[in-house]
């Protein structure tokens, strides 16, 4: 696996463990964090689930305040969707993380990463919790 990809999936676990959803959720809010407002129906073409999926993960994301929908501006019957600012600062630790995997780690042992990421995940979220 490159370090690129590990990066990006250490980033999906950390953020599913720490804000509680699922890797499909923590996915979605990936993508809306460092996209502009998106449709369902956009979601749908640049991410790899069906639209049930899609739909479901989003209700419960908005339940959470994870999420927030909107009507567009230039249509209103159609519903904009984007991550909300506490979903942002939530999330921002660990974007920070992947993105330094990437950059730092790049040609190291991929397990050793793992290893190191994983247990410092773990330490950065005990001390958030203190």
């Amino acid at each position: 696996m490159r370090i690129i990809e590990l990066g990006f999936h250490v980033c999906i676990e950390s953020v599913a463990s720490d804000l509680e959803v699922s890797r499909t959720a923590a996915r979605i809010l990936l993508h809306l964090i460092h996209a502009p407002p998106s449709t369902l129906s956009h979601l749908r073409r640049v991410l790899p689930f069906s639209e049930n999926t899609l739909a479901l993960t989003i209700d419960r994301l908005l339940s959470r305040g994870l999420v927030e929908k909107f009507p567009a501006p230039l249509d209103g019957r159609m519903l904009l969707i984007q991550a909300t600012d506490s979903c942002r600062d939530a999330v921002q630790l660990h974007d920070l993380l992947a993105r330094a995997l990437e950059v730092e780690l790049g040609g190291h042992d991929v397990a050793l990463a793992r290893k190191f990421l994983g247990s410092l995940t773990r330490t950065l979220h005990r001390a958030g919790s203190d």
